[in-house]
């Protein structure tokens, strides 16, 4: 297929004053803050559903504390559901988990990314769900408000240089201590920005076990045996292939985009 650049970025532009032209209501009422979902003789479950940020509103560290202060069974349960954020909350977040006296079990109930899947690495026990569940890993990202001339900001990329490339050694640190991988291997798995489905995540030890999330125990129920990522991936793609000429078919070239689209979707992310 021979492809019109011309008609393309015409297409591109019209997406862009169609997607600025949509108004999204603004959402006031979403809380992402850590809580504790419950409490018998034996175990406590706290619940962290959201992004991570040193805000209130967010999970953070400040939070988590005050809970942990008031647990007082032999075992807590961590429930996680998070894209990630802050790594330097998820740190703090990290070290409270790792003083709990008990038997500290996290569990993976949808998303475990980036800072997600460190908070995630922190159990002694880690759970993920039998057939639905993503975990990931990447190295930090730091997006500093950089100014003045070309030798201050010479010095300020230096200067942020160093302090990522030290984060990242703490968080291959870390994984290095829980996954049956070469070093080597956890660093390139960290600098690819590597997705787990449940089982490749059991399978390198990032998880120690599958649960089921339906609670069927059923043996005759299929194991997984495709990367989830790819699935999600594909899934994207058609997506993005079906939605776009559909939100403004009279674009030229919008046809012929909207495939290139998806197929270049899917090709980036490696599938």
């Amino acid at each position: 297929m021979t492809f019109d650049f011309n008609n393309a970025r015409t297409a591109v532009k019209g997406y862009e004053e169609y997607a600025n032209s949509i108004k999204i209501p603004e959402v006031t009422n979403l809380d992402e803050s850590a809580s504790i979902q419950s409490v018998t003789d034996t175990e406590t479950v706290m619940r962290l559903y959201g992004r991570i940020f040193p805000y209130d509103g967010y999970i953070n560290a400040e939070e988590v504390a005050e809970l942990m202060a008031d647990v007082a069974t032999p075992n807590l349960r961590v429930r996680i559901h998070s894209e990630g954020g802050s790594l330097g909350e998820a740190m703090a977040i990290i070290n409270l988990l790792r003083q709990y006296p008990g038997r500290l079990t996290t569990q993976v109930d949808g998303l475990a990314l980036s800072a997600g899947a460190m908070i995630f690495m922190a159990g002694a026990d880690r759970l993920m769900p039998k057939n639905m569940g993503v975990a990931m890993v990447h190295l930090t990202q730091l997006f500093p408000f950089i100014g003045g001339n070309r030798h201050e900001l010479m010095e300020s990329t230096e200067r942020m240089f160093k302090i990522m490339e030290m984060m990242d050694s703490q968080l291959v640190d870390m994984a290095d201590g829980v996954m049956n991988l070469e070093r080597d291997a956890v660093e390139e798995a960290f600098a690819e920005t590597t997705f787990y489905s449940p089982q490749e995540a059991v399978d390198v030890g990032m998880a120690t076990a599958l649960y089921e999330a339906s609670g069927d125990s059923s043996e005759t129920e299929p194991e997984m045996t495709n990367s989830l990522r790819g699935k999600l991936v594909n899934m994207a793609g058609e997506r993005i292939t079906n939605l776009l000429p559909k939100a403004v078919p009279e674009i030229p070239g919008a046809d012929q985009f909207r495939g290139m689209a998806g197929a270049i979707f899917k090709e980036t992310m490696h599938v």
